[in-house]
């Protein structure tokens, strides 16, 4: 088993495909709540990221 730790802010269904192919270990990081994560971690593009990370977790943990 490998594992691979992410901010899970470009986690896609490619990588969702593979992760679950290859049997990974995902661990997604967060800074805190939303006020800090969104504080800390911002995109590029300066977005918000905690609801992306949410959403993104909520759809590697439907593929298992």
């Amino acid at each position: 088993m490998f594992s691979i730790t992410t901010n899970a802010t470009l986690v896609d269904r490619e990588f969702i495909k593979v992760a679950k192919k290859n049997d990974f270990l995902v661990v997604i990081s967060l800074d805190g709540n939303r006020e800090t994560q969104n504080k800390n971690r911002r995109t590029y593009g300066d977005e918000e990221t905690f609801d992306i990370v949410c959403d993104n977790a909520r759809e590697i943990i439907k593929s298992v």
